[in-house]
């Protein structure tokens, strides 16, 4: 054969043998030719099925993932609800049982209440004349031991000081002398009464004896109650007789009532008598406050009507209740004066301290009210804090009218939610120990 023969033999061989070999393919012998030529064409039978099933992977997924992420963030409680509502309550204070009793809170349920027109009204401060007592000697005599002085709190019945009385003496005297003539005319009725059951006496002696026993108790008993209203007591006078030698002239000035001395006139060898004021004992738990009231106010004063009585000079104001108003006009000032029995709270309210007097009259009801004590002030805002159980949140509210004890409150706070009426300060103070944004509504 020529070399052209055996290279069409060899070319036809090597047809039919690649033929042979992709028999499952299906495929005709272009392709075959086509897939040899390019060495990439296999791989484009997988790649649109991957990036189908990728697709598809993502599309199915991608919502049971967030699902899962929203289930994680009900379990977790991290939603943006809940962040909003921790950070609203990061201001509040937390206290224990004994912290609040020790810091004196109070609290009580905001409501409606009555504010009126305040007049103001000054005056000053006064002796309780119901409280206060002048001692003097009931009987005459010279100073001989002084037991208290000026400032002194003394107790009923406690001495204050001895005097050495004549006068004294000579009624011990004749007290002494009648109670021997008291025992004598006693041994006399005693004799003439057995005389007369004998038949040796008349009973005329008899009566006359009798007679005199009589008089001379009645003697004794006058004579008793004029050592009494000396000021001895009946174990002072039965002590007359239990002493041998005792001393008739020694007399005890006692205290009648408990309380402060607030004036002082007794010095030692100094005479003094019935007319003379040795001490002025007072209970200065209360005093009285006079306040003056125009006469265009007349009309609006009445007794029963509470005061709020403010001393001034960063001292807590104190309430009280008018109890008297003076019939009279003063002629030169020409007020009348309300009288105010306050109990003191304060050192401070001492007899001539000049005060004003503050009154609500004219009150109209209000939706919303609170005591002036439930609001603090801090920088520009005004807050009230609001109770939960032991946690206290502050509150910035917006205020209406005022008065000295009360406020309306137009916003910030509802009708019945607890709010603290004592002990607001306190609080305060505890909130100030971090830096607190009123606004923020949290601490910082």
């Amino acid at each position: 054969m020529s070399k052209t023969h055996l290279i069409l033999i060899s070319l036809l061989v090597m047809s039919l043998l690649l033929f042979v070999g992709c028999p499952e393919s299906g495929a005709p012998p272009a392709r075959d030719n086509a897939s040899e030529v390019d060495p990439h064409a296999g791989h484009a039978h997988d790649e649109p099925e991957a990036a189908e099933d990728s697709h598809a992977g993502h599309t199915d997924d991608e919502p049971e993932e967030a699902e899962e992420h929203d289930e994680h963030a009900d379990e977790d409680g991290h939603d943006e609800h809940d962040e909003d509502e921790e950070e609203a309550e990061a201001g509040a204070i937390s206290l224990s049982i004994e912290q609040i009793r020790e810091l004196g809170i109070a609290s009580a349920p905001a409501g409606p209440g009555s504010l009126g027109r305040e007049l103001e009204l000054t005056g000053e401060a006064a002796i309780n004349e119901d409280a206060v007592t002048h001692v003097t000697p009931r009987i005459a005599g010279i100073i001989s031991k002084v037991h208290h002085k000026l400032g002194d709190h003394v107790r009923a019945g406690e001495a204050l000081m001895e005097l050495d009385s004549i006068e004294l003496a000579e009624v011990s005297s004749e007290y002494l002398a009648l109670l021997s003539r008291i025992e004598l005319a006693r041994q006399t009725l005693e004799r003439e009464e057995m005389l007369l059951g004998k038949g040796i006496s008349a009973e005329q002696d008899y009566l006359e004896a009798k007679q005199a026993y009589d008089e001379e108790l009645i003697n004794k008993r006058s004579l008793e109650q004029k050592l009494a209203a000396l000021g001895l007591s009946q174990p002072q006078i039965e002590g007359l007789t239990d002493k041998p030698d005792p001393n008739l002239t020694g007399y005890t000035v006692t205290s009648p009532v408990g309380g402060e001395i607030l004036e002082k006139h007794a010095s030692l060898g100094e005479m003094v008598g019935p007319e003379t004021e040795v001490y002025t004992i007072g209970n200065m738990d209360t005093v009285w406050v006079r306040l003056n009231i125009y006469q265009q106010d007349f009309a609006d004063i009445r007794v029963g009507m509470e005061v709020t009585v403010d001393p001034g000079h960063g001292v807590e104001p104190a309430r009280g209740v008018i109890d008297y108003i003076e019939p009279l006009i003063g002629e030169q000032t020409r007020t009348a004066v309300a009288r105010v029995v306050l109990k003191r709270t304060s050192h401070v309210f001492r007899p001539g301290l000049f005060v004003t007097g503050y009154v609500e009259v004219d009150g109209e009801s209000v939706d919303l009210i609170v005591p002036r004590n439930a609001m603090v002030d801090l920088d520009q805002d005004k807050l009230i804090f609001v109770r939960s159980g032991t946690s206290f949140e502050p509150r910035v509210v917006s205020v209406g009218r005022q008065t000295s004890t009360s406020i309306e409150i137009i916003d910030g706070i509802e009708p019945g939610e607890e709010i603290v009426v004592e002990g607001a300060f306190q609080l305060k103070a505890e909130l100030m120990k971090g830096n607190f944004d009123p606004h923020a509504g949290h601490a910082h």
